[in-house]
């Protein structure tokens, strides 16, 4: 019991170091945007996966709205249309 709560604890602190990374990100010019989508996109596909997607609170929080074309997954396209808009 005690390792299942360390872990979700740890799970939760990297999960919040992510998503200061995706506001730090979004404070700056589609550079930290693009990083930021490099760092998520693990198997270098082109898509976020919903399990990729998990590194990021930001990304899984805005899911349905980042997924302009409902089909599962966020293209670069998509990713950095909603990151980068003013």
């Amino acid at each position: 019991m005690k390792n299942q709560k360390f872990t979700l604890l740890i799970m939760l602190a990297l999960s919040f170091v992510m998503a200061g990374q995706v506001m730090a990100a979004i404070a700056t010019d589609g550079s930290g945007v693009q990083r930021l989508w490099t760092s998520l996109d693990s198997n270098v596909d082109g898509f976020l996966s919903e399990q990729e997607s998990g590194a990021s609170v930001s990304v899984i929080d805005n899911w349905d709205e980042i997924d302009a074309d409902k089909d599962n997954k966020i293209s670069e396209e998509e990713f950095m249309k909603f990151f980068t808009k003013k």
